[in-house]
């Protein structure tokens, strides 16, 4: 928003975030979460 002479003008930014999309890896893999559950299961089921 610009605002000059007592006019208001509202101006649109460019966006890098589509440009960038896919540069940026995580540091860790996400977690198996299917390993997870399958020994949170066998914990339960001993007890």
């Amino acid at each position: 928003m610009v605002v000059r002479n007592n006019e208001v003008k509202i101006v649109t930014l460019s966006s890098d975030l589509e440009g960038n999309f896919g540069k940026i890896f995580p540091n860790k893999r996400p977690e198996e979460f299917n390993i997870i559950r399958s020994l949170t299961e066998e914990q339960i089921a001993k007890e």
